[in-house]
């Protein structure tokens, strides 16, 4: 199945992105009242070996709006935590690329929606942390598949792209 018979097709997509930036440049934005203001723009470098790779379900709202992964509150939280904890080079992603717009269909979705496991392995990282109970059971072998969240908190798993 591809995008064409998702059924949260046509909706704002928002990729993964590493943590590690190629360039920050400032510029200049007018704004509607005439006011300018400073403006940064990050490009970042999505490609290669991150230590972390962190796999949530879906942008929300804040995501979309940016065109950014994991850059409301609790992703703040996250790139925090990680900063605190000493991993530098991490990339973040979620399952789906566009936001979930009914709780019913997210069954269907992921047998369209590309599959998580190569974008992660393309980042060869040395730990997955699954952010949530689809994540969880997309990536984790079939013995902790129907576990949620919660009973795994804190255990390392194997995945079933052997990377733990």
């Amino acid at each position: 199945m591809k995008c064409e018979e998702c059924p949260f097709k046509g909706q704002s997509q928002v990729i993964g992105e590493g943590s590690r930036i190629l360039s920050e440049q400032t510029e200049d934005l007018k704004t509607l009242s005439g006011f300018v203001v400073k403006q940064t723009i990050i490009e970042r470098d999505n490609e290669g070996q991150y230590d972390v790779v962190c796999v949530g379900m879906a942008p929300a709202r804040e995501e979309l709006q940016q065109g950014r992964v994991f850059v409301g509150v609790s992703g703040q939280m996250l790139r925090k935590t990680l900063d605190q904890m000493g991993i530098e080079e991490y990339y973040l992603c979620n399952i789906f690329l566009c936001p979930i717009i009914e709780d019913t269909l997210v069954k269907d979705a992921v047998a369209c929606c590309r599959d998580v496991r190569e974008e992660i392995l393309a980042r060869r990282p040395r730990l997955i942390i699954a952010l949530g109970d689809l994540p969880l059971s997309i990536l984790c072998t079939d013995e902790f598949r129907d576990y949620t969240i919660k009973q795994v908190e804190g255990r390392i798993l194997p995945s079933n792209i052997g990377i733990p």
